[in-house]
């Protein structure tokens, strides 16, 4: 159970701008993360490692495979909402196994939170940091899909584990809609009306995972 009182989205302070400024303190703490953890490790195309560099995609074709990627993991979270509540044949129930995924999807949703304002700030710099940063969430958001897809598989739970799955899935539709909004805004002043989307939609990917991370930590 908790309290009536909700927690405030995460905000995303750009370049002076708060665009949100009430701040959660319990959820959005994230000792886990680290800044200083590279992120060209991570890319949407893990088989493209060796090209010449003169060959790598433009940005507007990495935002493209992005899209599709998580457009994807979209797919597959409904996929899992229906083996949670109707594929009895395909759950196998474990609860030690789904305890375990629960705590690593938790631990992958808070580090992403961190991503996520990293992604949104990135698109005010240079395109490399921002598709570095788009890699690194669009890697983080196929483990969260998988995770949400072990537990949908090992619940003992299955009414309870249906409705953080639909916050997950909420997670990656705003996060899909950030992205796009994100490609049309790269390298504009934040003035500029695509901006202001991004900056919307920001918020509005803070406020879902301020619901997932509340479903992760009162789940029992």
């Amino acid at each position: 159970q908790h309290s009536s009182s909700s927690p405030a989205p995460a905000s995303y302070h750009l370049n002076g701008f708060n665009h949100h400024p009430v701040h959660n303190q319990d959820v959005y703490t994230n000792s886990d993360f680290d800044p200083d953890d590279s992120l060209e490790g991570t890319s949407v195309d893990d088989g493209d490692s060796d090209r010449d560099p003169t060959e790598l995609d433009s940005p507007l074709q990495e935002f493209q495979k992005a899209e599709e990627v998580v457009a994807k993991i979209a797919k597959h979270l409904q996929e899992s909402k229906h083996i949670c509540v109707n594929g009895c044949e395909q759950r196998q129930e474990n609860e030690d196994k789904f305890l375990r995924s629960r705590d690593l999807l938790t631990s992958e949703a808070r580090q992403f939170v961190t991503a996520s304002k990293l992604f949104v700030k990135s698109a005010t710099e240079s395109e490399s940091q921002l598709v570095g940063c788009l890699n690194h969430c669009v890697a983080m958001i196929q483990r969260i899909g998988s995770l949400t897809r072990e537990c949908a598989v090992t619940t003992t739970t299955p009414d309870q584990t249906n409705q953080l799955i639909a916050k997950v899935q909420e997670v990656v539709d705003t996060y899909l809609q950030t992205l796009q909004a994100a490609k049309l805004a790269k390298g504009k002043d934040m003035n500029d009306p695509t901006m202001n989307i991004l900056m919307k939609k920001a918020t509005a990917l803070a406020g879902v995972l301020t619901n997932l991370m509340r479903s992760l930590r009162v789940f029992n």
